[in-house]
């Protein structure tokens, strides 16, 4: 993954259940796109996919949307909340040392 802030939504419609190997590429994924201040964001997940997140105790690291389209969307929502400048992000730090 060479991209700078990667934004990945993984289309799930095919995957009825997670084994191992899937829920190991799901890890490598959201691994690469955090490192680069990116997120993975999974759509249109079968219940059973969901639940083997949930009992492996990785759901909680993915948002999950109904539709591609909704995932795709959140990407957007995301960029217009952003600090655009270094001293947005100096001062969303203060606040954060703040709140802890």
């Amino acid at each position: 993954m060479n991209v700078e802030r990667p934004c990945i939504v993984l289309d799930c419609s095919n995957v009825h259940e997670m084994d191992n190997s899937m829920v190991n590429m799901l890890l490598c994924c959201v691994e690469g796109a955090i490192k680069r201040n990116g997120d993975v964001r999974l759509a249109v997940m079968y219940p059973g996919a969901r639940i083997s997140l949930e009992l492996v105790g990785i759901a909680r690291l993915f948002r999950i949307f109904d539709t591609v389209d909704e995932a795709v969307e959140s990407f957007q929502h995301r960029a217009m909340h952003e600090p655009h400048t270094e001293l947005d992000l100096a001062e969303a730090d203060d606040v954060e040392g703040a709140v802890r």
